[in-house]
């Protein structure tokens, strides 16, 4: 039978009649296949099936997984970063090295590189991990606080909390502050020093409030958020870090009765 037609069966013969699908001209069928949407896929190699059935089996076709790739490479950074507080606090940055790092924080080697390229990128990271940190919980320990020595305290208060948890990396923390105040040529990037300055400029703008209040002694802006800040260091220096994080505060209410009545033996 041929295809294109349809098969009858009379008086023992076969009579083929042609359907009036066929009977159109070959150039309309042509022009409409040619403007009609192809329903078929883009033709596939076998590379790229290959690659598609890998990426399926290993990830699946769910966007959670990239969530949770994501969650697990922020946590491992953040484990990298802890440990590297701990190797730099304990050596100088040319004495510390990555391997060092890699076996603080019970990682190969490659688990570091992957997300730290060298040691200067991981002393940066750590040094702004710190920075940021300090300035995000300041951000929120300061929304509602008005009078200007609530908000000194509170000052004190975000600066005990940060650094009782990594309080070996406290001396090189405080050395690059200094190499910032003081000018001097530092390894940190630009950016790290952005960090710095807005701390600076929200604990300047505290102090110059405390003083337009009457609160503070009308000297050198700049010569109190010094003291200020020196009164914090010295509480953190001479607290034991486990004392510190159990009775925080106790150390904040001997930074603001330091640094508002000074050191001198009340005398009647």
């Amino acid at each position: 039978m041929d295809p294109k037609g349809t098969c009858h069966a009379s008086g023992g013969r076969l009579h083929t009649i042609q359907s009036t699908e066929t009977s159109r001209p070959p150039e309309t069928n042509a022009g409409i296949q040619e403007n009609q949407p192809s329903t078929h896929p883009p033709d596939l190699d076998n590379q790229n099936i290959d690659s598609i059935f890998g990426i399926v089996i290993l990830n699946g076709v769910s966007s959670r997984g990239s969530g949770r790739r994501e969650e697990e490479r922020s946590r491992r950074r953040l484990h990298i970063l802890r440990a590297a507080e701990r190797v730099f606090g304990r050596h100088p940055f040319h004495e510390a090295t990555m391997q060092a790092v890699a076996a603080e924080a019970e990682l190969g080697m490659q688990g570091v590189y992957e997300h730290f390229s060298s040691k200067q990128a991981l002393y940066e990271a750590v040094i702004l991990h710190r920075a940021r940190a300090f300035e995000r919980r300041l951000e929120e320990a300061l929304e509602g606080l008005d009078d200007p020595l609530e908000q000194l305290a509170a000052v004190a208060r975000v600066r005990v909390e940060v650094f009782v948890e990594a309080p070996a990396f406290l001396p090189v923390f405080l050395a690059e502050l200094i190499r910032f105040d003081w000018g001097v040529e530092s390894r940190l990037s630009p950016e790290v020093h952005g960090v710095f300055r807005q701390v600076r400029d929200r604990v300047d703008g505290i102090i110059a409030r405390a003083v337009d209040a009457g609160e503070l002694r009308p000297v050198s802006r700049y010569f109190l958020q010094h003291v200020f800040m020196d009164v914090i260091n010295a509480v953190l220096r001479t607290t034991a870090p486990d004392r510190a994080r159990k009775d925080i505060e106790r150390c904040v209410d001997l930074v603001m009765q330091t640094y508002l009545r000074g050191v001198a033996a009340s005398r009647s």
